[in-house]
């Protein structure tokens, strides 16, 4: 009996020892707070399955990046963005084939990993996959549309081993957040960009110091008798050795290096000194300036206006402020006191790109807006898509009753203007009246297009039409 009981010992010990280091190695191949697979175990599933891939078939990732988790946890709380984690988790598992590995990749990301027949399968499954995950998420009295950008890539075309392929994934993702709920197949342009993205964070520091920024201006003028009621102000960055250098990819190269706020700073004192430099008799220079999203989270943004518009002597209802529709509708109430604050300054509040996001017009009657723009890919299309037409249409009504102006972006044709104004928009901007300029090409600009005519005290004068 004692040599029983020992040996019955010693294998309730080595059960319990094998029972751990099962444990153990569970915990280190998955993620604690989901349940997934982390993105170890995920490396080493993707290494596997190009090991024993067919001829017929790919390997491919689709990496899924949740949207405006950060503002959740901001606003909410870290609990709250966990319960949004779990639950998209809970969404992906669900819905993925059978065949699919589901792991949680990191942060916001989830990968969705399995073998299929092509780079297009892979493409039309994840779009599948978004559109099944895609539902409100309901916390107490608060209400969230969870939505993914979505970023695809394939073995063997983007990458012969798991390390590169989840690297070109996250490419892809990153890609597919410029075009908020988008779905982005991986190519070797996005991996250029990012490099010369990296490239460029020191020489926007240069830029700002050295004055090699400058800001355009692109008139905006009213439909129906063609006065012009403002410019938007543009940053434009001409590289000395790269050239031009698009706004989307200086814009996130401040916002990932904690330069935004002295772009956003740069902008704002350009065009309020342009506005309070126009010297066109009675004619004021309104100016509106783009504000990227994180700016609203500033809670010192207000005063900074509040400043600069004392130090130029600008009237606060001569500057707008454009913030893009998933900047101001991001699901959270973060940016309601910044917009608050401006209104309360007397500041015109915009929302740019309407029509581009997942919002309604129903939801801009809860914010403290002035002005609403619709999207030029509508405005355009206006001409040869019954569609558009009919959303441009719904945009103008709707927002008319709501009490907002309505500006046009994108008009480029006498066609384009006149069906604008058969349905009532009020003001446009585009290259039918003038591309942007610097602003001693706006002067001149004016000076040419003004009908002398049609001067008169206390009125804006009004422009000639473009032949």
């Amino acid at each position: 009996m004692p040599v029983f009981e020992t040996v019955a010992a010693h294998a309730a010990v080595a059960l319990e020892n094998s029972r751990l280091v099962g444990r153990l190695r569970h915990d280190a191949d998955h993620d604690a707070l989901t349940k997934l697979p982390n993105r170890r175990r995920l490396t080493s599933a993707v290494a596997e399955s190009i090991k024993i891939g067919a001829p017929d078939e790919v390997v491919a990732l689709l990496l899924f990046d949740v949207d405006r988790l950060r503002q959740v946890n901001e606003s909410l709380g870290h609990a709250a963005g966990d319960k949004v984690l779990v639950e998209v988790a809970e969404r992906l598992r669900k819905c993925a084939p059978s065949s699919a590995l589901v792991g949680r990749a990191g942060g916001d990301e989830f990968l969705v990993t399995l073998r299929l027949e092509s780079a297009d399968a892979a493409l039309e499954l994840a779009a599948q996959l978004r559109e099944q995950i895609r539902d409100e998420m309901v916390f107490d009295a608060l209400t969230l549309d969870v939505d993914t950008a979505v970023g695809v890539a394939v073995h063997p075309d983007h990458g012969g081993d798991a390390v590169a392929l989840l690297q070109r994934v996250d490419l892809a993702a990153t890609a597919a957040k410029s075009v908020p709920g988008s779905v982005q197949l991986y190519s070797p342009a996005l991996e250029s960009r990012s490099l010369r993205r990296l490239g460029l964070a020191g020489d926007l520091h240069r830029a700002l110091n050295e004055g090699e920024l400058e800001v355009y201006f692109q008139p905006k003028v009213t439909l129906r008798d063609r006065r012009l009621v403002g410019v938007e102000c543009l940053a434009r960055w001409e590289h000395p050795a790269h050239g031009t250098v698009v706004p989307d990819d200086f814009v996130a190269v401040a916002e990932h290096t904690g330069q935004l706020g002295r772009l956003t700073e740069f902008v704002l004192r350009e065009s309020l000194r342009r506005s309070r430099d126009w010297s066109h008799g009675e004619q004021a220079l309104s100016v509106s300036v783009n504000l990227a999203a994180r700016t609203l989270t500033d809670k010192h943004f207000p005063t900074l206006v509040q400043d600069l518009l004392a130090e130029y002597g600008v009237p606060p209802q001569r500057l707008t402020l454009e913030i893009t529709e998933a900047g101001v509708l991001d699901g959270t109430e973060r940016p309601i006191p910044t917009l608050r604050s401006l209104r309360d300054l007397g500041v015109r509040l915009s929302v740019d790109d309407f029509g581009t996001g997942n919002s309604s017009l129903a939801q801009l009657r809860r914010l403290p807006v002035h002005e609403v723009k619709v999207d030029r890919s509508f405005v355009q299309g206006m001409a040869t898509d019954p569609g558009d037409l009919a959303i441009v249409n719904a945009v103008v009504t709707l927002s008319q009753q709501f009490g907002l102006t309505v500006v046009a972006e994108g008009v480029e044709s006498e066609l384009t203007l006149e069906l604008l104004q058969d349905i009532g928009c009020e003001i446009g901007q585009g290259f039918l009246f003038s591309r942007p300029l610097p602003y001693e090409r706006l002067e001149a600009w004016f000076g040419a297009q003004v009908d002398p005519e049609t001067i008169v005290a206390g009125e804006l004068p009004r422009l000639r039409v473009v032949p």
